[in-house]
């Protein structure tokens, strides 16, 4: 599955392909094939999916850009480890809107980020470095929900 496409079934379902935000540990390890390595503290990463446990379920689910603001699904997510490539602002909001999932801006600091929430999901975006690729362009960090915020945006 294309990555704008898991993005946009996140922000709409709660869920990363078989995962989601509370669901019991041994239930994502499973999904997963495994028990992923932890990288401390509960938290644990494939590609750019992270995740946390706490009291033996998935607290906290996202995505995470892999240091160059481009992203990797694990197989589980539907991904061969490809899709590397930034995404921006722009093809986030136009394809949340396409499926009728409003954004609402949450936070923004002018020349480095902005958040917005989109339907049960927070997104992060920042502004690229002169190294990065496209220049001028807000581009996806990360997207992610907590077991805690099961809401919707109004």
């Amino acid at each position: 599955m294309p990555l704008l496409d898991v993005i946009v079934e996140f922000a709409t379902t709660g869920r990363l392909g078989p995962l989601s935000a509370g669901m019991p540990a041994a239930e994502a390890w499973a999904a997963l094939g495994r028990p992923p390595e932890s990288t401390g503290d509960g938290n644990f990463r494939i590609n750019s999916l992270d995740f946390a446990v706490r009291d033996s379920a998935v607290s906290v689910l996202g995505l995470e850009h892999e240091g160059d603001l481009t992203f990797s699904l694990p197989a589980a997510l539907g991904g061969q480890g490809s899709d590397h490539r930034p995404v921006t602002h722009d093809e986030v909001v136009a394809a949340l809107a396409a499926r009728g999932c409003r954004t609402e801006p949450v936070l923004t600091v002018p020349g480095w980020s902005t958040v917005l929430r989109a339907g049960k999901v927070h997104l992060s975006f920042v502004w690229p470095t002169e190294s990065e690729s496209p220049p001028g362009r807000l581009l996806l960090a990360n997207v992610g929900r907590s077991a805690e915020w099961q809401g919707d945006a109004p």
